[in-house]
């Protein structure tokens, strides 16, 4: 049973993929206009492109890319981009370094060697942030940091960015701006630190273009798929791009191009709900020490943990002591109050029909939810919580609704691993997969111990769509999304944004270690492999628009002249 209980901690680290940012950042530099920019070479512009999908019900839908309001929540005017907009416009490359002493960088690969020599699959997941200086340069405003946290982010793929024999590895990065190391808690010091932002982030992810364990030659699928959830009027991250140098005890080393992404931290909640209504509990969802995040009754969650026998279910995760619960509070944590969890989960279960539907439309952000159900059935990411209980937020707002915030968009449009072919899948029979993966990944697990241990099911979609009014909002949305005049999931909407991004990248593609340096839109092309992980060769991104496109038009029994559909090379 030993060996089982291993495996499933090995899935359990597999599909702990890198979600909610836990920074907290700060605000420091010149006027964030867009006359401070001075790299002309690094900005493409990108054609506005009015979106007819209707706004929300609340009125905050994010439907068009270029929608700007008089103010956003947190009181910001919007009438000009500030820092903050402009860092994640698409069609501007912005140019970041980061400086740090040979002592701090050691520190750090012995963090991670020291922490994969504990770890059961030798990844170093260490939290420990190390002191380096960030410096920005770009049209947010040219601007110097000191003292910021940097370490690298990521689960299975966290390479330790310089091995034993000296060579430098490219890997996801994280930066937190309001890091306050040794400062006196309570000081003026402290307090100024722990207020510090960067163009109103608490923190920033650099994250490499990777399709599960490939590198992603298009390098655009993860930043593409977060814009378009955003366009579809849900709440997530933002992306925009950087090409990043680190600098080593006066060594440059460039780094090449990474998405930027915004953290879904204190700051995502500010921007998304203002100042009165940010102060909720965030959780961060994903497949953890007890099993997927489901939301089923916690006594159904049966996966029994494979480090020790403690509930692993709900809690604060501690790197340091390998805790890492299913549901990971993020925000109050020094006062951890998991009641309205418990109850969202109970009121789901034990709720159905009109009652869940009463329940729902009180406490529930139903819409932006049936939006991101319609979206991610289209981009097919399936490593999500319908599919696997994984790579999502819940949001207990203290002044509105409890909100679903979806993270992770690596493996979609066909790209990466698939477990099962999301471009033809019924638009209702998406379903938990979690039996399916194991028993794919890990044949060595007994059949008859995944029947007793893994019964999972995902209540939050399946009571939903046995209600009619939401499955018909729901398929709704589907036909809206593949409207050619809303722009949304349209082959032509990628191509545009792939032909900005490739003339704006490709001067700065090929960096010093010679990683992840293709970027093609050729549907042949062989997909290199990530540190030596092993290669898959998928249909393209134009292939995945076709099929997917042509499904939800057969299974909506729509007319077919009037929607999109590339022509197959």
């Amino acid at each position: 049973m030993k060996s089982i209980f291993s495996v499933l901690l090995s899935a359990a680290l597999l599909l702990s993929l890198a979600g909610c940012g836990d920074g907290k950042p700060a605000v420091t530099g010149k006027d964030d206009t867009v006359e401070d920019a001075d790299v002309p070479q690094q900005v493409a512009v990108e054609p506005a492109v009015p979106s007819t999908v209707e706004p929300s019900p609340d009125g905050k839908a994010e439907s068009s890319p270029d929608a700007t309001a008089e103010s956003t929540p947190d009181g910001t005017d919007e009438s000009t981009p500030d820092g903050y907009e402009l860092l994640f416009t698409h069609g501007i490359l912005h140019e970041i370094e980061i400086v740090i002493t040979q002592e701090e960088w050691d520190a750090h690969i012995k963090d991670m060697r020291d922490y994969a020599s504990t770890e059961y699959r030798h990844v170093g997941l260490t939290g420990n942030y190390r002191k380096a200086t960030f410096i920005y340069k770009g049209p947010a405003g040219d601007t110097t940091i000191e003292e910021v946290g940097f370490r690298t982010k990521g689960h299975w793929t966290r390479p330790i960015p310089e091995d034993r024999g000296g060579n430098f590895h490219r890997a996801h990065f994280k930066v937190k701006f309001n890091k306050t190391f040794d400062q006196e808690e309570g000081t003026a010091e402290y307090e100024g630190r722990r207020d510090r932002r960067f163009c109103r982030l608490r923190a920033l992810v650099f994250r490499l273009n990777l399709q599960d364990v490939n590198w992603d030659t298009s390098q655009i699928r993860e930043l593409y798929c977060y814009d378009l959830v955003n366009r579809a009027g849900v709440y997530t991250s933002k992306t925009g791009s950087a090409r990043l140098t680190i600098t080593i005890d006066g060594e440059r080393h460039y780094f090449g191009v990474f998405t930027l992404i915004e953290p879904i931290d204190k700051s995502f909640l500010t921007k998304r709900y203002g100042k009165t209504a940010n102060d909720g509990n965030l959780y961060k969802c994903l497949w953890g020490d007890s099993g997927p995040a489901s939301l089923q009754p916690l006594d159904e969650m049966g996966i029994p943990n494979p480090i020790s026998q403690e509930s692993r279910i709900i809690g604060v995760k501690d790197w340091r002591t390998h805790y890492r619960p299913t549901y990971d509070l993020q925000t109050n944590e020094d006062q951890a109050d998991h009641t309205e969890l418990l109850s969202f989960i109970d009121n789901l279960n034990a709720l159905s029909g009109a009652e869940l539907k009463d329940y729902l439309d009180a406490n529930f952000e139903i819409d932006r939810f049936l939006r991101y159900q319609a979206m991610n059935m289209l981009i097919g990411r399936w490593d999500d919580y319908w599919a696997m209980g994984n790579n999502y937020c819940l949001y207990f707002n203290n002044n509105g609704k409890i909100e679903f915030i979806p993270s992770d968009y690596d493996m979609a449009l066909g790209g990466g691993f698939q477990l099962f072919d999301t471009a033809s899948v019924g638009i209702y029979e998406w379903g938990n997969r979690t039996k399916q993966f194991l028993s794919e990944t890990f044949p060595e697990i007994p059949e008859s111990w995944l029947d007793a241990y893994c019964d999972y099911h995902s209540p939050l979609v399946e009571k939903i769509f046995e209600i009619d009014e939401y499955r018909a909002t729901y398929e709704r949305y589907l036909k809206d999304f593949i409207t050619p005049s809303n722009r949304l999931f349209v082959y032509s909407d990628y191509e545009q944004k792939y032909e900005l991004l490739h003339s704006l990248y490709s001067p700065y593609l090929d960096n010093d270690m010679d990683e992840g340096e293709e970027m093609t839109n050729d549907e042949s092309a062989t997909k290199p492999s990530f540190h030596g992980a092993k290669s898959t060769n998928r249909g393209g991104v134009r292939e995945y628009f076709h099929n997917k496109t042509k499904s939800i038009i057969d299974q909506l029994g729509l007319n077919e002249e009037d929607y999109e559909l590339p022509l197959l090379k």
